[in-house]
């Protein structure tokens, strides 16, 4: 990251829990502090914010924080009748290379003339990042609103894949009850236990109600976006001395974000149609 603007990944299948929390780390902005080389007492300091494209076939990104800091694109298959040499395709990008340019510039530009504008009703994880494009959208030939309602979409199909990949959220998805539950991390443990969720042989199955109950916290906002509400109380059962929690089903889950498609510049739109005069 320190000496690559982008950070590139290509051909993932899996990331851990580790690389999972670095990325969303240097999303946002992390570091890390290292002795400085052949000194006792000096530190060097490594602090930066990059941002990141993952690229893979099977759906690797299986953690909650890293997928709120993601917006996820599926490409087509390409048929073999469409495929193309490297340098046919090197050559085409080439030829479109000037006017790709000027749209960015002229998108820039958009951006940074509707910024002081733009009151976004909700803030979304990435709220400067969203708030950026959508002052943009005039100048992409998008109807305003498009990246926020892409972005729900996005986000609602990503945490259908976080429940699906986790055990925990599996097990609570398929328990949750329409009435809510009220109990301890170490209540569900043994209720879903009982209810053969744990079956002995997944590693990520928690052991402890401490450990229920970290995963609880880090699952909550994907098991509330398919409709599940998880709640932890503010303060402590001073008789049983933990916390306890509400589980319930909502209403109505949060996979219905607004309409609106992303779509692409036209000769039609070359500049912001917000502005009065063209870029």
């Amino acid at each position: 990251a320190r000496h690559s603007w982008l950070v590139a990944y290509n051909n993932l299948s899996h990331l851990s829990p580790r690389m999972s929390d670095s990325l969303s780390a240097l999303a946002t902005e992390g570091g890390m502090v290292v002795r400085t080389l052949y000194s006792d007492d000096g530190e060097t300091r490594f602090r930066d914010r990059r941002p990141i494209v993952l690229n893979g076939i099977p759906d690797f990104v299986t953690r909650g924080d890293l997928s709120d800091r993601s917006l996820r694109v599926v490409l087509a298959r390409i048929p073999p009748e469409e495929r193309r040499e490297e340098s046919d395709v090197l050559a085409q990008f080439k030829e479109m290379l000037p006017r790709v340019l000027g749209a960015l510039y002229t998108a820039a530009a958009c951006a940074l003339r509707n910024l002081p504008d733009i009151e976004l009703e909700r803030l979304p994880r990435m709220a400067d990042a969203a708030k950026w494009i959508t002052a943009a959208e005039s100048a992409l030939g998008v109807p305003e609103g498009t990246f926020l309602a892409a972005l729900d979409r996005a986000h609602a199909e990503a945490s259908a894949t976080v429940v699906g990949a986790d055990p925990v959220a599996m097990a609570v998805a398929r328990w949750a009850p329409a009435a809510p539950w009220r109990g301890s991390a170490g209540d569900l443990l043994s209720l879903l236990g009982a209810q053969g969720a744990d079956n002995g042989r997944d590693r990520d199955w928690p052991k402890s109600a401490a450990a229920m109950a970290s995963a609880l916290r880090m699952l909550a906002p994907d098991l509330l976006a398919v409709g599940i509400e998880v709640i932890q109380d503010e303060k402590s059962d001073p008789k049983r001395r933990t916390r306890l929690w509400t589980i319930q089903r909502t209403t109505s889950a949060e996979t219905d974000p607004p309409a609106g498609e992303l779509g692409s510049p036209t000769d039609d739109t070359p500049y912001c149609t917000r502005c009065d005069e063209p870029e």
